[in-house]
């Protein structure tokens, strides 16, 4: 129960991180250009990701049998962590050279990362409630991959 924890709140760190880095990249744009509400959209996703991580939790803790969690994995939930908080770094310093393109970039690769590490939360013998909640997220992460692929930033 506690790794299965541990799996959970790492999931939800990783969204809030990569909401606090799309605010952080829309904050160096010009303020109200499309490309800084896009970003705030998508930083507000991310966030409601998280708390939805939060509610599944809550009701982990509330029923552990339902979930199987002994099967639940987030791979590569650490280096998701890792470089998240590399960029967190990059954008949050004023002195800071990376570009808002550059961050744009990342946060794709960062976005298709998360999409393999949902869609691998959820093996063939996770619990349904798991794997359907997982695969939400996989689906969302494609399309914030989209999006991002489409956003010009001046």
């Amino acid at each position: 129960m506690a790794d299965a924890l541990k799996q959970l709140d790492k999931a939800a760190q990783i969204e809030t991180l990569a909401g606090e880095l799309y605010r952080l990249m829309a904050a160096r744009l010009p303020a109200g250009s499309s490309a800084q509400v896009v970003l705030s959209r998508l930083a507000d996703e991310e966030e409601e990701h998280a708390r939805r991580i939060a509610m599944l939790r809550d009701a982990f803790l509330r029923q552990p049998d339902a979930f199987c969690a002994e099967r639940f994995n987030l791979p590569g939930a650490d280096e998701l962590i890792e470089d998240g908080l590399t960029l967190q770094r990059l954008l949050s310093d004023p002195g800071s050279t990376f570009s808002p393109n550059e961050a744009r970039r990342f946060m794709i690769e960062q976005e298709r990362r998360f999409g393999v590490a949902h869609a691998q939360a959820l093996s063939a013998d996770a619990s349904p409630m798991i794997a359907r909640f997982f695969a939400s997220l996989a689906k969302q992460d494609e399309v914030h991959v989209r999006v991002l692929e489409q956003l010009r930033i001046p």
